[in-house]
């Protein structure tokens, strides 16, 4: 009985300090990659609206047609909300 909970204690032991280096070594990637001006970090976009449904979306995601923008060729067919 001893013997099992001296391992179950070694387990837990190596397990806490493998998670705490992976975390060490997260964010240090992270500061590493704000320092270079955030590699892999979203750029902001214009958003637009869908005209017939309200929807929020990426400009370069939008259908366009005139001036007004929609999510999708469904919406796009139907055209703006009366």
């Amino acid at each position: 009985m001893g013997r099992v909970v001296i391992l179950v204690l070694l387990v837990l032991v190596i397990a806490w300090w493998l998670f705490g280096r992976i975390n060490k070594a997260r964010s240090t990637a992270a500061a590493q990659s704000k320092r270079k001006g955030g590699k892999g970090a979203a750029h902001a976009q214009d958003m637009v609206v869908c005209a017939h449904c309200g929807v929020h979306l990426p400009l370069a995601d939008a259908l366009k047609d005139g001036a007004l923008h929609y999510c999708g060729e469904p919406h796009r067919l139907l055209g703006p909300r009366a």
